[in-house]
């Protein structure tokens, strides 16, 4: 909503959405998706000699879902469209392994480096 229409309806941008309750800018960690995407496919196991790899949101970013904690590796021509027809929690218990906790030590793993 632009300041002008703000003003129409007096009502200060302050009061409509104090400071502290500002959503976060989602900023991207590149290098992070880089070394996600350095990773074998969780799906078909290949890595980025055959193919391109994609650093999968668990949580979409639409969604209020960030980098950190939250990307896996995927083979971008087909397993990546296979997970976002099955869903997180679907492919979990899939490929048996909890995808969630899969995230978090990846990052774990990328913050040691």
């Amino acid at each position: 909503m632009d300041m002008a229409r703000l003003n129409r309806l007096n009502i200060s941008l302050e009061e409509r959405m104090p400071a502290k309750q500002k959503p976060k800018k989602l900023v991207p960690n590149k290098l992070l998706r880089r070394f996600i995407e350095s990773k074998p496919c969780v799906i078909c196991k290949k890595d980025q000699r055959s193919g391109v790899m994609a650093a999968h949101h668990l949580k979409t970013r639409g969604a209020g879902g960030v980098d950190e904690n939250n990307l896996i590796p995927l083979h971008w021509f087909g397993c990546h469209t296979y997970a976002h027809t099955k869903g997180v929690d679907s492919l979990s218990e899939e490929l048996g392994v909890d995808l969630r906790e899969y995230a978090i030590q990846l990052t774990k793993e990328f913050n040691s480096l």
